[in-house]
């Protein structure tokens, strides 16, 4: 699969709104999650297409060696690295409720409970999501024909948000923080993130002769549906997030949960189809700054919870603070990718070897 630049600035500005919206400066940075699990959808229904060629046991065994060495390695050692924590100093005072979630890629069940995920480790639902997408899309990909899984990508993205609303009304009885907290969770209700991105590869936009239009006026349509939401709360609720841009935290304001998460969805295959046509755009996107924390975007966004609340403990405050902050998780994370996750990224290449063997043993000398 061919290195894009650009969808590197991607995950660098997926991470950006994420830091911002849990320092508390940007109410609608959370969005970046979407932005991550729509190119998430492109890229693994590109590779999964792409490998197709070989068996069903190659295929498989190819996708989750490559899959764990990216995601394991890191995510353990952190696993480890709170337990330790936890045996010496009873600290984070949750774990012992909440670690068979975080071993087992459910966070996200886990934050169904009446009692949240600890605060330190709330962050990795999304990662849950994640994995439980792995789980079934890659035998979807393989099992059907390309014009019916077409069929079943166009789907997800219809069905979807009737699947929230449905979900909205089975939980009617309970407290409304908690039915969009569950809501936003549940791996059902994110499925059109991915199937979003999966469209990108299979229709190609990027490639039509309208794609910038049809990118800024996806964009555009996303901020006037928010500016209207946000107008709505304020004179019939008197409750609007201001800074939100009328997509606060589980959209649970005039109905967003039906169709707030599908136009952020829109919004980021919008961005990532600008991202691989090239244009403007690429001069922030393929920027060094962009690219770089997009290469470690992975450890950025494992780490920065866990070092909000240590430093939250540092008694100063302000520009030190901040500064201070981002040295620290930059710094973490780019060691982290260095010593790490590197080295098992390395090791990708050993699959691709054994299978190619085989292959090359069936062609025929070269005269």
């Amino acid at each position: 699969m061919s290195y894009i630049k650009s969808l590197d600035g991607i995950r660098g500005i997926a991470i950006l709104l994420v830091l911002l919206f849990h320092s508390g400066i940007l109410l609608v940075g959370w969005a970046g999650v979407q932005l991550f699990f729509v190119l998430s959808g492109y890229l693994i229904t590109r590779g999964l297409i792409e490998q197709k060629n070989g068996s069903l046991r190659e295929y498989l065994t190819g996708f989750v060696w490559r899959r764990s060495l990216r995601i394991f390695p890191l995510y353990f050692f952190f696993i480890a690295a709170v337990a330790v924590i936890f045996m010496l100093t009873t600290e984070p005072g949750s774990f012992k409720q909440d670690w068979p979630f975080l071993l087992t890629y459910t966070t996200n069940f886990g934050r169904l409970r009446e009692i949240d995920i600890d605060p330190a480790f709330v962050h990795l639902w999304s990662l849950a999501v994640e994995e439980q997408f792995y789980l079934i899309w890659p035998l979807i990909v393989w099992a059907l024909p390309l014009h019916t899984f077409k069929r079943v990508v166009l789907a997800f993205i219809l069905l979807t948000p009737g699947v929230r609303l449905g979900l909205f009304h089975l939980f009617a009885e309970m407290d409304q923080e908690w039915i969009g907290r569950s809501i936003y969770c549940l791996p059902i209700s994110q499925f059109d993130a991915f199937a979003t991105g999966a469209a990108i590869f299979l229709w190609k936009p990027y490639e039509w002769r309208n794609a910038v239009s049809l990118a800024a006026g996806t964009i555009g349509l996303t901020t006037l549906a928010g500016a209207m939401a946000l107008v709505y709360q304020h004179l019939c609720c008197h409750n609007a997030v201001k800074w939100s841009f009328g997509y606060p935290m589980y959209l649970m304001q005039a109905n967003g949960f039906v169709w707030g998460y599908t136009l952020l969805n829109f919004a980021s295959a919008a961005l990532i189809i600008a991202a691989i046509r090239g244009g403007p755009v690429n001069l922030i996107l393929e920027s060094k700054p962009a690219v770089a924390s997009g290469r470690i975007s992975y450890g950025l966004y494992v780490y920065h919870l866990p070092m909000l609340y240590l430093l939250n403990m540092v008694p100063i405050g302000g520009w030190p603070w901040s500064l201070l902050y981002l040295a620290i998780i930059f710094g973490t994370a780019q060691l982290s990718f260095k010593y790490l996750e590197s080295p098992f990224l390395r090791l990708k290449r050993l699959h691709s070897r054994a299978a190619e063997e085989p292959a090359a043993a069936l062609r025929p000398a070269p005269p």
